[in-house]
C-alpha cells in the first residue's frame, strides 16, 4: 500500500456536506489567507547571498525557478476545485443506501460491459465539469498541482474499511480511449499500491476490448470514491491521426453522468473547439464551465508582478522597476509568466558571465535576443495580435533553457585551463607509479576469492597455483 492517512472527520458548516465521510475527511474549506499560504512559494534572499562568489551565486540564482506568486486567477481556480470535489461527493455518500445501489448498478454494468445497464433506479448525480484553457507557460498544470497538494490523495476510512482517492491527475493520450483507461488504472495503482492495470489490462493491453475496460475503470473509480479526475494536455486530441476523439470525450460524459466523478480538462486554446462542442449539452444544467487564462496585459497587475519578481536578484545593486524596464520585459516575454522567470534567471547568469555585478536594460535585451530565439515565431505571432496566426502556435512547448544555463555557468565560472595547469604543476608532488608487472602482482597484490568459487577441480585452482590468486582458506587456517 502506498502512502495514505487515516480519516479524521470534522464538523461541516454546510448541511449538504454533513454526515458524508468522503467530505468530512477532507480539509476544512480554506479562507483567502490559507489559500495564499498554500500557493505562495516566495522566499527571502539574505545579504550574505548577494556577496557570495560567482560559483555559489550561479546555484542560488536558479532558485528563481521555484518562485510562485499567487495571483487572482489562482484563487478563482482553487474555489472552483474546492466546490467540484465536495459537490461531487454529495451524491456519493457511502453511508446512504443510494451508494449501495450505485455499487450494485456498477456490478451490473461490469458484467454487461454497458454503461447504461442497471439494476436499481438511482438519483441523478451532481458531478460537474470544468475546463481550464490557456497558452503554454502560464502555469495551468503547476497551479493545479499546488492546489491539489493541499489535499491528502488517499484517505483510509478504518471504520468502513474503505480507501478514498481524492484526486487523480493523468495526461491525455493522443491515440485511444483504451490508453486513457490504462493511464487511469496506473494512476490508481500508484496512489493505492494496487495492480489494477495488470489485472484488468493484462500484460498485453491490446488483448482487451475498450468498452469492457471503460466500464471496469468506472467501477473501480466508484468503489474508491475518486473525488476529481484531472485530464491534462487535452489538446492532444487535436493531433492529426489521433482518432477516438469523440469516443474519449463521451467516456468523460459517462463518468460524470453514471458515477458522478467531476472532471477537469486542461489544455491549450487548440482544445477549446473540441471541449465546447462535445460538452455543451452535458454542462448546460450543472457545469461550472470554462476558465480561460490569458497572458498578462500591460497594466497594474503586470507592474505588480514585475516588481515582485525583480526582488529575486543576486546583486548588491539590483535594477529597480521602471516603465522602460517593464516594457522591455513585456516585449521579450509577451506577458507569459514562465518566460519572465526564465529571462530574469538567464539575464543574471549572462551578467556574471560578462563580469558584471548588476543587471541593466542592455544585458536583459541581449539575453533575450540570444536565448529566446527558439520562441521568435511564437512571440512574433503574439505581438501581431492576429488570432489566426496565434492559433498556429497556441500549443508550443515551454522554452527549454537547460543548455543556455549550462553555457552561461561555464562562462560565468571563467575557467582558464592554461592557468589552472600551471598552478597544478607547481603544487603537485610526485606520485608513485602503479606497477603493471605480473611478477609484482603475484607478490604484492594477490586476488582473494570467496570460498564458493574455490570448488574442487575449479579452474581457479590454476590461478592459485600460479600465485595470482590467494587461497582465502589460508586465512581461516584450513590449508
Amino acid at each position: 500500500m502506498s502512502y495514505f492517512v487515516k480519516a479524521v472527520y470534522s464538523k461541516q458548516d454546510i448541511t449538504d456536506y454533513t454526515g458524508n465521510p468522503f467530505i468530512e475527511a477532507l480539509p476544512k474549506i480554506w479562507d483567502e489567507s490559507e489559500v495564499y499560504e498554500l500557493l505562495d512559494d516566495s522566499f527571502v534572499i539574505s545579504n550574505e547571498e548577494l556577496t557570495q562568489p560567482y560559483h555559489i551565486r550561479i546555484h542560488n540564482i536558479q532558485k528563481i525557478l521555484d518562485v510562485f506568486l499567487p495571483l487572482n486567477h489562482h484563487f478563482d481556480l482553487q474555489y472552483k476545485i474546492s466546490v467540484l470535489i465536495r459537490r461531487g461527493y454529495v451524491g456519493r455518500n457511502p453511508l446512504n443506501a443510494e451508494f449501495t445501489k450505485d455499487i450494485n448498478n456498477g456490478i451490473v454494468r461490469f458484467k454487461n460491459n454497458d454503461f447504461k445497464a442497471r439494476k436499481y433506479q438511482t438519483i441523478a448525480k451532481t458531478a460537474r465539469c470544468l475546463s481550464l484553457i490557456g497558452i503554454s507557460g502560464i502555469g495551468k498544470s503547476y497551479t493545479l498541482a499546488k492546489i491539489l497538494s493541499g489535499y491528502e490523495q488517499v484517505i483510509f476510512h478504518e471504520k468502513y474499511n474503505l480507501y478514498q482517492v481524492v484526486y487523480l491527475h493523468v495526461e491525455c493520450p493522443s491515440k485511444s480511449t483504451k490508453q486513457l483507461c490504462i493511464k487511469i488504472l496506473v494512476a490508481l495503482d500508484n496512489a493505492l499500491g494496487t495492480n489494477y492495470s495488470t489485472i484488468l489490462g493484462g500484460k498485453n493491453y491490446n488483448n482487451i476490448a475498450t468498452d469492457p475496460l471503460k466500464v471496469k475503470v468506472a467501477q473501480i473509480c466508484m468503489i474508491h470514491g475518486v473525488g476529481l479526475l484531472v485530464i491534462d494536455e487535452i489538446q492532444n486530441l487535436s493531433v492529426k491521426g489521433s482518432g477516438g476523439k469523440d469516443e474519449m470525450l463521451n467516456f468523460f460524459v459517462d463518468l460524470e453522468n453514471s458515477i458522478g466523478i467531476p472532471i477537469v480538462l486542461v489544455g491549450t486554446p487548440k482544445a477549446m473547439g473540441i471541449i465546447n462542442h462535445n460538452f455543451r449539452q452535458a454542462r448546460r444544467s450543472s457545469g461550472i464551465g470554462s476558465i480561460l487564462w490569458d497572458r498578462f496585459e500591460i497594466g497594474e497587475m503586470w507592474q505588480d508582478f514585475i516588481e515582485q519578481m525583480l526582488y529575486y536578484q543576486w546583486f548588491i545593486k539590483p535594477i529597480n522597476y521602471s516603465k522602460e524596464l517593464s516594457n522591455l520585459i513585456y516585449h521579450h516575454t509577451q506577458g507569459i509568466t514562465d518566460l519572465v522567470v526564465k529571462l530574469l534567471l538567464l539575464s543574471q547568469l549572462f551578467a556574471l558571465a560578462s563580469k558584471k555585478e548588476y543587471l541593466d536594460l542592455n544585458i536583459i535585451d541581449k539575453t533575450a535576443k540570444k536565448y529566446f530565439k527558439p520562441m521568435d515565431d511564437f512571440l512574433n505571432a503574439l505581438r501581431s495580435g492576429n488570432p489566426d496566426l496565434i492559433r498556429q502556435y497556441d500549443d508550443i512547448k515551454p522554452l527549454n533553457i537547460d543548455n543556455a544555463i549550462s553555457d552561461l555557468q561555464v562562462l560565468a565560472s571563467n575557467i582558464d585551463l592554461k592557468k589552472m595547469r600551471e598552478k597544478s604543476k607547481n603544487t603537485k608532488t610526485a606520485k608513485p607509479k602503479i606497477s603493471t608487472d605480473i611478477e609484482s602482482t603475484k607478490k604484492d597484490s594477490p586476488v582473494v576469492l570467496p570460498d564458493y568459487l574455490l570448488e574442487e577441480n575449479a579452474c581457479y585452482n590454476d590461478y592459485i597455483q600460479s600465485g595470482l590468486v590467494k587461497d582465502p582458506r589460508e586465512f581461516a587456517g584450513i590449508v
